[in-house]
């Protein structure tokens, strides 16, 4: 599966903009966002209908939403947006994931991956 393939696939799974004012910044660079969770529910219970490619890119994604709230809310913006994402950290936080030992992918899906950025 190609990197580009199952991003703009799961891309169609999240909103194009969301809210992230609710959220607050804790210690350490993180940060809770309780409108991008409720979006990453939403986002994993549509990916369960499709396959565990899509699953893993919305994990990936939610990471990146994740970053940029933080970014945005540290700077007193309230949204984020799809566009905004760097795919290459969606990539990375990807890839981690699908060759982690302990994320229990198979070598088949392993083997199957191809990074095409």
């Amino acid at each position: 599966m190609k990197f580009s393939r199952v991003f703009k696939e799961t891309k169609l799974l999240w909103p194009k903009e969301i809210f992230v004012g609710d959220g607050e910044l804790r210690d350490g660079g993180g940060g809770y966002f309780p409108t991008l969770s409720k979006k990453w529910d939403e986002a994993e219970a549509r990916a369960e209908k499709w396959s565990e490619w899509h699953q893993l890119m919305v994990w990936s994604i939610f990471g990146g939403y994740h970053r940029l709230a933080c970014e945005a809310l540290a700077k007193g913006a309230e949204t984020v947006h799809f566009d905004q994402i760097s795919k290459r950290y969606v990539e990375k936080k990807f890839r981690d994931n699908l060759f982690s030992n302990s994320a229990g992918y198979g070598r088949q899906m392993r083997r199957a991956y191809v990074n095409d950025l």
